[in-house]
């Protein structure tokens, strides 16, 4: 058994343990397939439903809801755009600091 806390900070912080579901057992019929239970795989399976109830969502994670980098702050934020001084090349000086 993983011992699932010492993954992240925040599951180290968890008051209840941490119990993963079963693995499947046999086929599942869905009409949209998410692989991917982080950040970017709930925000889609849930904005799915709220447009289109009718559709069966499925979310399948090879570990556990947050295991991957969403799960341990894994993304970075970066303050300017790569290529920037080939954008800003054209403009003049004054445009550039009003950039």
């Amino acid at each position: 058994m993983q011992a699932w806390n010492s993954v992240s900070l925040w599951m180290q912080q968890l008051d209840e343990p941490l119990t993963p579901r079963p693995a499947l057992g046999s086929e599942i019929e869905a009409d949209v397939a998410i692989i991917g239970a982080g950040y970017t795989g709930l925000w889609t399976a849930y904005y799915l439903k709220r447009q289109a109830p009718h559709l069966r969502v499925l979310i399948l994670e090879a570990e556990m809801a947050g295991y991957g980098a969403s799960g341990r702050n894994g993304g970075w934020l970066m303050g300017n755009l790569l290529g920037e001084d080939r954008l800003l090349a054209p403009l003049s000086p004054t445009e550039r600091r009003a950039s």
